[in-house]
């Protein structure tokens, strides 16, 4: 979304102090047990919105398994490429609850039909009652853990947080049982344009765009290189699941600053 979640914490994020699962949650967790395993053995393509995005050619990925973050359906390519899974970032501060919402409901549901939404399990009754999308939706009980699972990934279960909604994708992929993750447009390059936003689209495109407020209020280089601490720690955290698993992750995104995993040319897996 844009918004870089903050590692001081919140009932959707990382660092929060995680709730226990109603017998209501498990029963919208329930509804994720046929995805269990589903696509095993596959390669999954995680499409972001970092800059690097733009100097790709992502058409040849209409034929590969995708799951599409944040506001990558404002891609030019979305609807060629039809993400089997959409991840939408939980509402988090500094967002307004109203903003994003409203970013939800942006989603153009004619664009790409046959793809599932999927949501933190905190934002249930902000997206599903009444249920507007006109899609699939599905919930993970993200935030619902302070641990990453170490030997499987059951999307029934409570997870942790994501610090970054590319880790609640991937915690995704590897529960829909993937064997190689191939991360496209994670670049996490911000505190090389530190005060400015920069995606592969303009940023007035976004409808989470405001000349009253910028994601970057309130904001410290201190906080931002905090951030990037508890996030390298999730996705060390994810390596060394998906080395359990026997699942290989690529970081194929130029200039990203992402060091935690082998990188290799998109071009070279399509």
């Amino acid at each position: 979304m844009g918004y870089r979640r903050r590692a001081s914490g919140h009932p959707n994020g990382g660092a929060s102090q995680p709730t226990r699962l109603s017998d209501a949650d498990q029963q919208i967790l329930q509804a994720n047990e046929h995805l269990h395993g589903a696509y095993q053995g596959q390669r999954c393509f995680i499409l972001a919105c970092g800059p690097s995005v733009a100097l790709e050619d992502l058409s040849p990925l209409d034929n590969h398994l995708c799951i599409g973050v944040s506001q990558f359906y404002l891609h030019e390519q979305f609807a060629h490429i039809a993400p089997e899974f959409h991840c939408f970032t939980p509402w988090h501060p500094p967002l307004s609850e109203s903003d994003w919402v409203a970013a939800a409901h942006n989603i153009p549901s004619n664009q790409s039909p046959h793809t599932k939404l999927v949501f933190g399990l905190a934002d249930f009754d902000r997206v599903s009652i009444p249920n507007q999308l006109g899609k699939s939706q599905h919930f993970l009980g993200v935030g619902r853990s302070s641990q990453f699972p170490t030997t499987d990934v059951d999307l029934c279960s409570a997870l942790p947080g994501p610090q970054s909604v590319p880790i609640m994708a991937m915690l995704l992929a590897l529960g829909l049982g993937c064997t190689e993750i191939a991360l496209v447009g994670t670049d996490f390059s911000y505190l090389s344009h530190y005060g400015e936003s920069q995606h592969f689209y303009a940023e007035e495109d976004s409808p989470l765009h405001s000349d009253s407020h910028s994601e970057w209020d309130g904001s410290t280089v201190y906080d931002e290189l905090r951030n990037l601490t508890h996030l390298w720690s999730q996705f060390f955290a994810i390596r060394k699941l998906a080395e359990d698993l026997n699942v290989r992750v690529y970081n194929t995104s130029q200039k990203s600053l992402l060091d935690v995993f082998p990188r290799c040319k998109l071009s070279s897996l399509v």
